[in-house]
């Protein structure tokens, strides 16, 4: 299992200030899935922002043995 962590992919005026999201995934794919399920309009155009936002996130490796018992999830995400 993966950390995700990255910058709202929406930009001005759609979003005034950004915003930042966390997301427990256990691939890139994965998180780009349940980054949709947040978004206000998940269209084609706009699930092309996000994988590239998770691509240019960062990604910290979970121990296993400490999160296994995790299911995957959107951690927080704050947008404006």
């Amino acid at each position: 299992m993966f950390l995700y962590v990255g910058a709202y992919w929406a930009d001005f005026p759609e979003s005034e200030y950004g915003g930042m999201w966390v997301v427990m995934a256990e691939n890139e794919n994965q998180a780009v899935e349940l980054l949709k399920e947040v978004d206000y309009y998940p269209d084609d155009a706009r699930v092309e922002k996000i994988r590239q936002a998770v691509q240019k996130g960062d990604v910290f490796q979970l121990d296993d043995n400490v999160h296994s018992h995790q299911e995957p999830k959107v951690v927080a995400c704050m947008f404006t």
